[in-house]
């Protein structure tokens, strides 16, 4: 695995990992700005650590990631926001990286000077604010993901008027990050909720896991054509109905498999598979290890704590 000069790190047609910093990154208080895309599981979740001066946002796309920091955890949904403060350790609750995509940056405001483009009043609030922030996780707003593109492309394709564009973007990220925390605070605790022919086909997919109806059944019992129900269902919950259906299906079976008196195969069975092998194979995609190898790590606390100056993070290797 190599890293380029354009922050790229290959690892294989499904994953795809981008980072940028110290020389190619080009904000001065950013120590680091990503975006990753997992289609299956990898090695090496979110590794526990803390940036000892550096906020650090991530904004999940795709995938319902689970996640701690300091003495909670969270399940973190498509459109959520999650925030960690200077000095908190966080990481995630699985060895895995689950099938994701997601953007992050980590900011540095400094204790006295001012940011580069801000005045000495305008770092003061942002300061005052970002310290003031409640609510570790929150609703994203649409204007995040162009924000983080604008940002992320100047880095992509640097030019001399890249450093000034950029810098720019990192303003409009950070007000916009705010503001979505201060709406979330005020009762909009939604910014994507779905809607009611979504939600009838969530619950009925949720009630029937080991027997699941046809796509084309739910569309109808929604009263929608199937394909404009699998476009609605994936631009309301961030999954393809089966992609769906198959998350719910992982989910419970982890929580089965905690119970040792069930054998794998009766847990294959009972969330519908047509065989172990099927189950197992599926189970490996979205964890990273098989239904045997879960049991084991299920109840195993984390092991390995990084404590960063801000840079740290868990790269997939």
């Amino acid at each position: 695995m190599v890293e380029t000069d354009a922050g790229l790190i290959p690892l294989s047609a499904r994953q795809h990992h981008e980072a940028f910093e110290d020389e190619t990154c080009l904000l001065k208080h950013v120590p680091i700005i990503g975006y990753q895309r997992y289609i299956e599981a990898v090695a090496n979740g979110l590794v526990p650590e803390a940036h000892v001066d550096a906020y650090e946002f991530h904004y999940i796309v795709r995938g319902d990631l689970d996640w701690w920091a300091e003495d909670s955890s969270c399940r973190v949904k498509p459109g959520m926001v999650f925030m960690t403060r200077p000095g908190e350790m966080h990481g995630s609750s699985d060895t895995f990286f689950q099938p994701t995509e997601l953007y992050w940056f980590q900011l540095r405001v400094p204790k006295t000077k001012p940011m580069a483009g801000l005045t000495p009043a305008e770092t003061n609030y942002l300061r005052q604010r970002l310290s003031s922030l409640t609510e570790r996780i929150f609703s994203a707003s649409n204007q995040i993901r162009p924000a983080f593109e604008c940002i992320l492309d100047e880095h992509r394709f640097p030019s001399l008027s890249s450093p000034i564009i950029a810098r720019a973007g990192l303003h409009q990220l950070i007000g916009f990050l705010i503001r979505d925390h201060d709406s979330y605070v005020g009762g909009h605790h939604e910014a994507t909720p779905l809607s009611s022919q979504i939600q009838s086909a969530v619950e009925l997919i949720n009630s029937n896991l080991g027997e699941p109806p046809p796509i084309d059944y739910v569309a109808k019992q929604v009263c929608m054509s199937p394909g404009h129900f699998r476009s609605r269902f994936r631009h309301e919950t961030g999954f393809s109905p089966y992609e769906y259906l198959t998350h719910c299906r992982i989910d419970k079976a982890k929580e089965m498999l905690l119970n040792r008196r069930w054998t794998v195969t009766h847990v294959a069975f009972r969330l519908g598979y047509s065989s172990s092998q099927n189950f197992a194979s599926s189970f490996k995609r979205q964890t990273g290890m098989t239904p045997t190898d879960y049991r084991v790590v299920a109840k195993t606390p984390p092991d390995r704590i990084k404590v960063t100056n801000g840079r740290g993070r868990g790269v997939p290797v």
